[in-house]
């Protein structure tokens, strides 16, 4: 649990320091996942969503996270913005 306090440590300082890049919302987003946060990695994948709302990767994780909550509706809806 160690390495990843510290991974998430680092995505909250890239975030702060480069907060257009999203690479470090998908690791942070990852981290809650792996803690069963799934509406924190929702929301984190959600202001991943607004830096690029072009890139589909954003879409699957958003859809990976609600199916883990059985939301099965916000599945659906981030499945097709892809």
């Amino acid at each position: 649990m160690e390495q990843d306090d510290l991974s998430l440590s680092d995505a909250q300082k890239v975030i702060e320091i480069a907060p257009h890049i999203i690479d470090s919302y998908f690791i942070m987003g990852a981290n809650h996942e792996v803690r069963n946060n799934y509406d924190e990695a929702i929301t984190v994948y959600n202001l991943a969503a607004k830096i690029e709302p072009d890139a589909a990767v954003v879409y699957y994780k958003l859809a990976k996270a609600y199916s883990y909550l059985e939301n099965y509706l916000q599945v659906e809806k981030n499945v097709s913005e892809q």
